[in-house]
C-alpha cells in the first residue's frame, strides 16, 4: 500500500487505497480515500485524502475544531461554509476555519476533492454533524433551521443559474 523510502518521503497510489464512507447515512453519502494519516502511513503533521462524490451526493453540514482545506480535482461541487455557498471546480481551493459549519454537495456532476487537515491522524478529527452538534440551545436550533432553509434555497438558485453550466 504505502512505500516508505526512509525519512525522505512516503509514496502511495490512490488506486490501491480502499474507499471509506460513514456508517450513518444522515452524515451523507460521500466516499473517500485516506492518503496520509499517521495511524496508517509513516507520516505526521498532516492528514489528507480524496473525497469522491457522484452527482447528487453530499457530505452533510458539520464542524470540527481543526481547520481544513478543499482543493477541486475534477467536476463541480458546492461547498457551504457558515451559510455561504462557494463553487469548487478543478484548480480552486477553499480554506475552512476550525469550528465553521460546512458541507459539500455535488448537485449536477461527479466531483473529486482533495482535503487536508493539520493533524497527525484522521482519528483526531472529531466531526459534529449539524443534527447532533452541541449544545442544543434554542439559538443553535434556530441557526440549524436557517442553515437548512438557506441550503434548500441555494440548491434551487444553483441549479437554475445558467452561468455555471
Amino acid at each position: 500500500m504505502a512505500k516508505d523510502i526512509g525519512s525522505q518521503a512516503t509514496i502511495l497510489h490512490c488506486a490501491e487505497l480502499p474507499m471509506e464512507s460513514f456508517s450513518d447515512p444522515d452524515y451523507g453519502n460521500v466516499r473517500w480515500q485516506t492518503l496520509f494519516t499517521a495511524d496508517r502511513t509513516e507520516t505526521s503533521g498532516l492528514t489528507c485524502g480524496v473525497a469522491h462524490l457522484r452527482a447528487g451526493d453530499c457530505l452533510a453540514l458539520h464542524r470540527h475544531a481543526h481547520p481544513e482545506t478543499y482543493f477541486g480535482l475534477s467536476g463541480r461541487a458546492r461547498i457551504m461554509v457558515d451559510g455561504v455557498a462557494h463553487e469548487l471546480t478543478p484548480g480552486t481551493a477553499i480554506f475552512i476555519p476550525g469550528g465553521a459549519i460546512h458541507g459539500m454537495f455535488a448537485d449536477t456532476e461527479d466531483a473529486q476533492i482533495l482535503y487536508t487537515f493539520p493533524a497527525n491522524s484522521f482519528s483526531e478529527i472529531e466531526y459534529q454533524f449539524l443534527m447532533d452538534a452541541a449544545p442544543k440551545a434554542p439559538a443553535v436550533a434556530a441557526v440549524q433551521a436557517r442553515q437548512l432553509d438557506l441550503m434548500d434555497a441555494l440548491s434551487e438558485d444553483y441549479s437554475a443559474d445558467t452561468t455555471l453550466q
